[in-house]
């Protein structure tokens, strides 16, 4: 019985060393065994105080310390515990691909199934190293954290700046916001993409540059009146007083007679007669 004392210690260790490496393959029952021997042998001195055991419970004390048991059955509960969630987590088909799959180097596929199994923070974190902006942004939203997912929708790209702008506009962070209004009116404009920039300037408080983009989309014949581009084009017009160009939009929207009005604010009465004329009320 004094052997079994001696090698407590050196047996608590062992299970330890046992349960670590196969914790990281996912398995659960070398750790559950491993605690439950240990809490085991942590009782021994218990276990031949009961059975009346005494030499035995003497032998036992003079390495089964009060301490040594706490010790051990503190060790013994975490590794049960660690055992039991190694199952539980096992259990999950996504999850043991999902894990596999990042330990082969594929993130994205490892998140999208994280994703599925319910796990939001690894799914986030497995996107983020595979760059996948769009979706963390998109995991990050379902966490509730507005400002990660902004600054993540930033990062994807063009497509997804309105996105960003508006979260950042909906958490008050407006100077953000009118960056990626800019960000994303300067992609159009590199594009010509003229028509779709026209709002992008408005909402950056640039309304210069939103009507110099009003009057290339309507020399290029790329402005609807039914759309809120053509809007912005009107409100940039009346911003920067530029009556020539709210002459044209008026004239594209059918409105002669508004048309007629702007043409001599600009200075051009030719222009307003011709609106007069196709509005039918010329007068000499």
């Amino acid at each position: 019985m004094a052997g079994v004392g001696a090698v407590e210690p050196t047996l608590l260790l062992s299970l330890i060393g046992l349960a670590v490496p196969a914790a990281r393959r996912n398995r659960w029952m070398p750790q559950m065994l491993a605690g439950i021997v240990l809490a085991v042998a942590s009782n021994l001195g218990w276990a031949a105080h009961l059975l009346g055991q005494q030499r035995a419970e003497q032998l036992l004390g003079r390495h089964l310390t009060p301490t040594v048991s706490l010790v051990g059955n503190t060790i013994a509960l975490l590794l049960f515990i660690w055992g039991l969630w190694a199952l539980l987590s096992g259990s999950n088909p996504d999850r043991a691909m999902a894990r596999k799959l990042a330990r082969r180097g594929d993130p994205g596929g490892a998140a999208d199934l994280f994703l599925k199994a319910g796990d939001l923070k690894r799914a986030l974190a497995l996107y983020r190293k595979a760059h996948a902006w769009a979706q963390a942004a998109r995991v990050a939203l379902r966490l509730g954290r507005k400002e990660e997912a902004a600054e993540l929708f930033k990062k994807a790209g063009p497509e997804h700046l309105e996105e960003a702008a508006r979260l950042f506009a909906s958490l008050g962070l407006q100077d953000e916001a009118r960056q990626c209004h800019h960000s994303l009116a300067r992609w159009y404009t590199e594009r010509n993409r003229f028509n779709d920039a026209v709002n992008s300037w408005m909402r950056a408080g640039e309304p210069d540059r939103a009507a110099r983009a009003a009057r290339l989309a309507l020399s290029k014949g790329r402005i609807n009146p039914s759309t809120g581009e053509f809007r912005a084009a009107r409100r940039a017009a009346e911003s920067v007083r530029d009556h020539e160009l709210a002459a044209r939009l008026l004239e594209t929207e059918g409105d002669y007679e508004g048309a007629a009005t702007a043409w001599m604010r600009a200075g051009k009465p030719d222009a307003a007669a011709e609106a007069w004329v196709r509005l039918g009320r010329l007068e000499e």
